[in-house]
């Protein structure tokens, strides 16, 4: 959680002493830009001194599981939308599901064979399950689809992780 206190010091406002006037002092020279961050200030400035203000430091998400339930009814209209299993593989991975995760991905191969992002992701989670024969086999099948695909900078990542393994 992040915590802000306000204060103000005499020397940020020099033609007013402490305690003197009321709220923030604007200046409209050349120099004043309208950018959020003086919005912001002055927003802040305008509550008195040694006001706190709490704000959480990691906002909240949807929980997982409606994403997971929602990208399940996406797929019951269109079984074969990879992006969507892919969303639901990592979904599923985000969760600690990794068999699910590993049966979407490969579904995704089943249906798409090219589609290159579901090879690496698959092989990372087969070498989380210490898998790494599996995953080696996955990133062989991921360089392929990846030729075919043109899809340089996914075998360069493949191909490091391959030569990690041994």
């Amino acid at each position: 959680m992040l915590l802000l206190v306000l204060r103000r010091h005499p020397d940020t406002d020099p033609e007013r002493s402490e305690g003197e006037g009321e709220g923030p002092r604007i200046s409209h020279g050349t120099n004043a830009r309208a950018t959020l961050l003086p919005l912001l200030l002055l927003f802040f400035l305008s509550f008195p001194q040694g006001t706190c203000f709490a704000f959480p430091a990691n906002p909240l998400h949807p929980k997982t599981m409606d994403k997971i339930a929602a990208l399940t009814e996406i797929l019951t209209q269109n079984p074969t939308d990879a992006f969507a299993r892919y969303a639901l593989a990592m979904a599923f991975s985000a969760e600690g599901r990794e068999a699910e995760a590993l049966a979407e991905f490969d579904r995704i191969i089943e249906h798409t064979p090219d589609y290159v992002p579901a090879y690496q992701m698959s092989a990372q989670q087969l070498l989380k399950a210490n898998h790494p024969d599996a995953a080696r086999t996955r990133l062989e099948a991921g360089l392929e689809a990846a030729a075919r695909s043109s899809n340089t900078h996914a075998a360069s990542e493949m191909q490091a992780m391959l030569d990690d393994l041994g």
